[in-house]
Formats: structure tokens, sequence, C-alpha cells
């Protein structure tokens, strides 16, 4: 149900464009190929629709460690996974796509 609301809104050929900056990014490198996420390396990324929306997920990944400084949440995160978030150094609207890839994820 995730999925169809995330590409209702976003339509077929952004979420495939989600997709390919996923992994072009080497999100699925920390993060698993479906986002279930990888031990102690990063976090799994199913379920994220509870603690962010398409714009805020978007600015995160633009400076991860900006909002990790801003978010006790974030921060005991930190504490939990060896791997450090990078900045995604692409266009908004790519950030934008891969929020909503990551965000269709769902639970």
């Amino acid at each position: 149900a995730a999925l169809a609301a995330a590409l209702a809104c976003s339509g077929p050929d952004e979420h495939a464009r989600g997709r390919a900056l996923y992994r072009t990014q080497g999100c699925a490198t920390c993060h698993g190929d479906e986002g279930q996420g990888v031990a102690a390396t990063a976090p799994p990324l199913r379920g994220l629709r509870e603690h962010w929306d398409r714009a805020s997920l978007a600015e995160y990944l633009r400076n991860p460690r900006r909002a990790i400084e801003g978010d006790p949440r974030l921060a005991a995160m930190r504490e939990r996974f060896t791997i450090e978030m990078p900045a995604i150094a692409v266009r908004e609207d790519e950030r934008l796509a891969l929020a909503d890839f990551v965000l269709a994820l769902g639970p």
C-alpha cells in the first residue's frame, strides 16, 4: 500500500529514477539492496515514514551531519552503526526522487 501511494504521487518513472539513484549513490552497499540494513554497518530504511516526510528526508540526504547533530534520535543511531552517512551530492530533484524511493520501501 505504501509503495502504491508513493507511485501515485511520483509515478513509475520517478520510482525507477529513485531506485537507480539508490544504487548509483551507493545506498545499497550499506543499507542493503532492499533497504533491509546491514548488521552494524547501517540501519534498515524500511518504515521511515514514521519519522520522515519527503522534504525532511531530502534535506537530511543533502547534509546528514547537520541533521544528526540537531536530533538526539539520529545521534543515538550514529553511535549504533559503524559507517557515517555521507552527503548525497546530487541535484535537489534527484534527492527528492531518492527520498520518494526510500519512503516507499514500506515497513
